[in-house]
């Protein structure tokens, strides 16, 4: 585990059973790595069912400059998914049919017909003392700030299943987004 004290952006939400932190990612200001951290008693799974584009804005918005510790375990994951039920059912069903795919003059002057035949997307993401490194697809809004009354620092210690994603304020994008489902403590 690590550990750190500073100033973070961070928002408490009992209501909805979570807390939600910023940490810095890289050296670039307008990127961060926002880890949200169900309450005792509660799932990845709940947290995720409440997840939209309008709660995340809310979310984001919420945030507020605090000191605090956040304690978070180095960790390395990486997967590779197979999009191409995803990418059909998303209406791009005629670019993986040999017959129907058209790419313009993407072979121009050739007896080849270009289709895709398959398509995966690879995912990584290395937390450790040095910082964080990912891979990233996904693109989603957010933004706002305000004025914060000094408060009792807090404490988020990720020693239970969580919720992580890299974020772009400048685009309001997330790069990245995962769940630590089985942290080796």
């Amino acid at each position: 585990m690590m550990s750190r004290y500073g100033k973070w952006r961070y928002a408490q939400h009992s209501e909805l059973g979570f807390q939600v932190a910023s940490l810095p990612y890289g050296e670039a200001e307008e990127t961060e790595m926002l880890v949200f951290l169900p309450a005792p008693g509660q799932g990845l799974s709940q947290l995720s069912e409440q997840l939209t584009t309008s709660s995340w804005t809310e979310w984001i918005n919420s945030l507020r400059s605090r000191d605090g510790r956040v304690v978070i375990p180095k960790f390395k994951l990486k997967t590779t998914m197979k999009l191409d039920d995803t990418l059909r059912r998303l209406g791009m069903s005629r670019a993986f049919s040999e017959l129907e795919a058209e790419f313009g003059n993407l072979l121009e002057n050739s007896p080849l017909r270009p289709f895709v035949s398959s398509v995966k997307q690879y995912a990584y993401v290395d937390v450790n003392e040095k910082g964080t490194e990912a891979a990233a697809v996904t693109t989603i809004t957010a933004g706002a700030t305000s004025i914060q009354l000094p408060q009792e620092p807090f404490e988020m210690v990720l020693d239970r299943p969580f919720l992580y994603a890299i974020y772009d304020r400048q685009t309001q994008s997330i790069l990245f987004m995962g769940a630590l489902n089985e942290p080796a403590f």
